[in-house]
């Protein structure tokens, strides 16, 4: 909620419940304490982040491209485990900051390791090695990799089967 130039914070007593209203000029240090006016209980809180002049907004002439659209793994026998690089850039060369994050279905079925700011290792794990329900065949997106700096996205799809 904006009050003038301000913004105002809601901190919640951890004892009571109590919510209290706080202006962020009325805030010195990014961590402060207040005391509950209904049970007395010290609250510490933290202020909010300032705004980042540098973030800015997605850009529509900016696109990333990426070494693969989707990754084949094709079919996998046995223990046996595929892995596959992924290495993005964006077109017109400006600097990327990547974060990937694989599609929830996949958790203990596929990794994602970083090598670099630009390059991931996709690995289909071996079914001795994988945490919770093994999947036996997979087709469909598979990991999004976001620019931090530009918001922008890009989903590589995955498929992969396996026997025995």
């Amino acid at each position: 909620m904006l009050k003038g130039a301000w913004q105002e914070m809601l901190v919640f007593c951890e004892d009571c419940g109590t919510k209290h209203n706080v202006d962020e000029h009325d805030v010195a240090s990014e961590t402060f304490q207040l005391r509950c006016d209904v049970c007395g209980f010290l609250i510490t809180a933290k202020s909010l982040p300032k705004p980042n002049p540098e973030r800015k907004p997605i850009d529509p002439t900016m696109e990333l491209t990426c070494s693969h659209d989707s990754i084949e793994f094709g079919v996998i026998r046995g223990d046996e485990e595929k892995k596959q690089t992924l290495i993005l850039a964006a077109k017109d060369g400006r600097k990327i900051e990547l974060t990937g994050v694989l599609e929830p279905k996949l958790e203990g079925n596929v990794t994602l390791s970083p090598l670099s700011g630009v390059a991931f290792r996709v690995e289909v794990v071996s079914p001795s090695h994988v945490v919770g329900k093994c999947l036996s065949t997979y087709t469909g997106p598979g990991v999004v990799i976001t620019d931090t700096l530009s918001r922008l996205q890009k989903t590589v799809n995955l498929s992969f089967t396996r026997e025995g």
